[in-house]
């Protein structure tokens, strides 16, 4: 079974934009985007592991539930046929929320991607699958909060050293 991850993230720190990277979106679309709501999205790395994706800019041109000018954080995506992650640079003690974006832009059916989010290895969205929330083409936003406190991170009762 291929697997495919779409993700934008934002991290909130205190309701200020912290960090934020926006999967599969590259050079050929200006390398970066800034959301309506004023947060630029940075460009994917390109030294990850995986594949970019803009099979959803090609394929859903009217994506369901988002703003014309966003419709790019949801159309792009990068997949991998094995677990991937990100860095995200955060090291002052404080409260935090991540801001998971995604759309199923690839398959049709339920159970053809489910997959969990882990956060520092911890697993904090178990057996996500897209499809079965909101279909095709649809919008779809999850959110992670989480502590930054004395050198460690707190996901709900879990204290867990940085790896």
């Amino acid at each position: 079974m291929q697997q495919r991850l779409a993700c934008h993230l934002l991290v909130i720190h205190y309701n200020k934009e912290l960090y934020s990277l926006s999967s599969g979106i590259n050079a050929e679309y200006g390398g970066s985007h800034r959301s309506v709501d004023g947060v630029v999205y940075n460009a994917d790395p390109t030294d990850m592991p995986g594949t970019t994706s803009d099979h959803g800019v090609h394929h859903i041109p009217l994506l369901a539930r988002v703003h014309p000018q966003d419709r790019i954080l949801y159309q792009t995506e990068r997949y991998h046929y094995d677990n991937f992650g990100y860095n995200i640079p955060v090291h002052k003690n404080g409260e935090y929320v991540i801001n998971l974006k995604f759309s199923e832009v690839y398959f049709r059916s339920s159970n053809q991607k489910v997959f969990d989010v882990r956060l520092n290895n911890q697993p904090v969205i178990v057996g996500l699958d897209i499809f079965s929330k909101v279909g095709y083409g649809t919008a779809h936003d999850e959110y992670v909060s989480f502590k930054i406190q004395d050198s460690s991170l707190l996901i709900g009762d879990y204290k867990l050293a940085f790896d």
